[in-house]
């Protein structure tokens, strides 16, 4: 489906016209093409952590919860000047997470905020030209797979920016969608939204490049250098540090507050449907307009699903008193939040 896929849009590419659907393979060829896809879960693609199994940063930091057994006593914390907060996120993609946190301290005193994304490695930018015909990419690989290889299976992102492109008609577009996004609800929200961003002209392409998301890379590189990055910004600093990931299962984040504990500092999450906002549709809009402005795309499934992913936890840790909520969240990844707002591991009998 891939190869089939891209010589449609090729095609049409270098014809210039959108409207002929001649060339297109039947629904029913589709649908063959697409089971034989092996088509990874994206959720931990592009959220936070996944489920890496490598849950030690350098110097025996351990980022598991206390849960598990451990015969050695627990280390101490290092006692910091620092009396600034660590702040960790709980929201989904295109939530306005970096926009929040840009306001909290103006410069020149920000928040420094880690994430995993913006590690060496995570997102490769290409010229909109190879991606649109993956034969103009060098011939090179990327952790075993060839750079052709990997942009032949970005098919959604491949779609939207065809059809913000206007190489696709919008009855096309939906089409070939149809076959990535089996939910109709789904489907039909992020349609619409990129049609009403076509129809309002909100947001020509302004990039000249897309991002190429390399999911090897998170595993463990990308985890242990932004965890080692969290570490010594929460030493070295007496600014907020953030760990300012989507943070989507309790483990996320209990890195965040493992470097807490040792450097003295106070926690405070940032949340979903409080400081952060916007519903699926918005999220998906503010996907699109990212998109066309930086070259880099979440797929529809995957902010759905940290959408759910999120509210779950969020109900889980439901409270009145917005301090209990922090506090659940912690005790979730073996911490306890005291009413200083210091956190210390829990000891589990």
């Amino acid at each position: 489906m891939c190869q089939r896929l891209l010589a449609v849009l090729f095609i049409i590419h270098l014809t210039g016209t959108a409207t002929s659907f001649t060339l297109l393979p039947t629904m029913s060829s589709f649908t063959s093409s697409f089971s034989n896809l092996n088509v990874q879960d994206t959720t931990s693609e592009w959220d936070s952590t996944g489920d890496s199994t490598d849950n030690t940063t350098n110097e025996g930091w351990s980022t598991v919860s206390s849960s598990k057994p451990n015969s050695s006593p627990a280390p101490q914390p290092v006692l910091s000047s620092s009396q600034h907060q660590m702040l960790i996120t709980i929201a989904p993609q295109c939530s306005g997470k970096t926009t929040y946190l840009s306001t909290i301290s103006p410069p020149p005193s920000n928040v420094i905020d880690i994430t995993i994304d913006d590690q060496p490695g995570v997102y490769l930018p290409l010229p909109i030209s190879q991606f649109l015909d993956p034969n103009l990419c060098p011939k090179k690989s990327i952790i075993g797979r060839t750079l052709k290889e990997r942009v032949q299976c970005e098919q959604e992102q491949t779609l939207v920016l065809s059809r913000l492109l206007g190489n696709l008609d919008s009855e096309t577009f939906s089409l070939l969608l149809s076959e990535i996004i089996p939910s109709q609800t789904l489907l039909q929200t992020l349609t619409t939204e990129i049609e009403s961003i076509i129809e309002s002209n909100l947001e020509p392409i302004n990039t000249d490049k897309v991002d190429i998301f390399i999911r090897e890379s998170i595993f463990p590189s990308a985890i242990k250098s932004s965890q080692d990055e969290l570490k010594k910004a929460a030493e070295s600093n007496t600014r907020i540090v953030s760990w300012g990931n989507t943070n989507a299962r309790y483990t996320d984040y209990t890195c965040a507050l493992e470097t807490s504990f040792r450097t003295n500092r106070t926690v405070k999450f940032i949340k979903y449907n409080k400081e952060l906002t916007g519903n699926l549709q918005e999220l998906l809009k503010r996907n699109i307009l990212r998109f066309s402005k930086t070259g880099r795309y979440i797929p529809a499934q995957a902010i759905e699903r940290t959408v759910q992913n999120v509210e779950s936890m969020l109900r889980e840790c439901n409270d009145v008193e917005e301090f209990k909520v922090d506090q659940k969240l912690c005790e979730k990844a073996g911490y306890v939040l005291g009413r200083d707002r210091k956190v210390k591991k829990m000891h589990r009998r």
